[in-house]
């Protein structure tokens, strides 16, 4: 396939993690990719990905490089919405413009980008949305209900936007991955002010989900999943990608009593 009939995609928060085994991947089952991030130098080839300089957190920023990639390859077919972070704490200790900071990028960041791309993929006839949601989009999860939030939020944008995007044949879906190794546990935030009330039950919970980190996977498997929803004429609006146990745990959430859910919940975290 020449470069002038590759579909191309854009995939955000391409520097590190998820999003660079996403673009990598996609990179060598015949896409054009472009990958975005804050530290991402314009023009720059990194294993087959285009590199675009885009913050998710600045409109005119995300409007530029949107822009840029329609200039250099003449549309745009598909969006992988990957850019985002992580913050710990209880809910009382999290400061309202951390989470606000939070917001912006998990959630507003995602939102700028789809709004700066549909028009190009209406021209186009058609495209997909992945949206990078988490299993903490599917149940809260204590000590992480900032990021649990954010995650919800997203979900159920995409699943509007199946409404609003299916005439115009765009495709929106989530991806809800559980623990795989990234840089997302060192750029993480952490809301733990000295004293807290919750500092004794935070600590057992770092611990246990240190364990869980320990023997993460490598995220390849959700870049296969991304490829394969990118192929899809008709994708699903939500894929789960996980662990096994982490798997059985949150399909649980759909089928138990709420008590009995968080009962579960919190054995496993040791909360």
């Amino acid at each position: 396939m020449t470069e002038t009939t590759a579909r191309v995609v854009l995939v955000t928060g391409a520097t590190s993690g998820i999003g660079l085994i996403c673009a990598r991947h996609l990179a060598t089952r015949e896409w054009r990719v472009f990958g975005a991030g804050r530290r991402a130098r314009d023009g720059e080839m990194v294993d087959g990905v285009e590199m675009v300089t885009m913050d998710v957190d600045d409109a005119a920023s995300v409007e530029r490089g949107v822009a840029d990639i329609i200039r250099r390859a003449g549309r745009l077919d598909a969006i992988v919405n990957n850019a985002g972070f992580s913050m710990r704490g209880a809910v009382e200790d999290t400061p309202i413009e951390a989470a606000k900071a939070l917001f912006e990028t998990n959630f507003f960041g995602a939102l700028r980008v789809c709004q700066a791309a549909m028009p190009a993929m209406r021209a186009n006839g058609g495209g997909h949305i992945v949206n990078m949601g988490s299993l903490a989009g599917i149940a809260g999860v204590p000590f992480t209900g900032l990021y649990s939030a954010s995650k919800f939020a997203l979900a159920g944008l995409t699943e509007s936007m199946r409404y609003e995007t299916r005439p115009f044949g765009v495709r929106v879906a989530l991806v809800e991955p559980g623990d795989f190794k990234s840089e997302i546990d060192a750029k993480r935030r952490t809301a733990a002010p000295a004293g807290s009330v919750y500092q004794v039950a935070f600590e057992r919970f770092l611990a246990r989900r240190s364990r869980y980190a320990a023997v993460a996977p490598t995220p390849e498997p959700v870049a296969a999943l991304v490829e394969q929803i990118l192929n899809d004429p008709d994708p699903k609006a939500r894929y789960v990608v996980a662990m096994p146990k982490q798997r059985l745990l949150f399909a649980l959430k759909r089928i138990t009593p709420q008590k009995l859910f968080e009962a579960l919940l919190a054995r496993l975290l040791d909360v």
